[in-house]
């Protein structure tokens, strides 16, 4: 650790932020592909490739070259607009899928939510009102 600022910042990130995980003894500075590099430009390999949903790597260069595009057009929009690229996302989803419909969500707990209404409308339609309840 011998960028000037690498202690500093690790330490104000402990003061300022809550930390769910140890914090690592290092400063990323910046990604490529599944290699990650410090304040001091060593290479790390990156078995995350990223957190969560962004498992796709760092800087690829076909995702930023989509990305770019797509900022310089429109970001996002709420779910009750349609858009070409989503049309084309949905119908890939069930071109290749057993599903005829898709439901795009912005986080894992809207889709646990959905899928448990699904569950509850199920019941409903198939076994009637008086199954209601979910065991979980």
């Amino acid at each position: 650790m011998t960028h000037p600022n690498a202690k500093e910042i690790i330490e104000r990130t402990k003061d300022i932020l809550v930390m769910t995980y140890n914090p690592q003894p290092v400063v990323l500075d910046r990604g490529e592909g599944c290699y990650a590099y410090d304040t001091d430009g060593k290479k790390y390999l990156d078995f995350a490739a990223g957190i969560a949903v962004a498992s796709l790597g760092h800087a690829n260069p076909a995702i930023l070259k989509t990305l770019k595009k797509q900022a310089g057009r429109l970001m996002a929009c709420q779910a009750s607009y349609a858009t070409q690229e989503k049309l084309e996302a949905a119908q890939l989803l069930v071109d290749h899928s057993c599903f005829d419909m898709v439901y795009f969500s912005n986080s894992g707990t809207e889709s646990v939510e959905a899928s448990l209404k699904c569950a509850r409308k199920w019941a409903y339609d198939t076994k009637g009102p008086h199954c209601n309840e979910i065991i979980a």
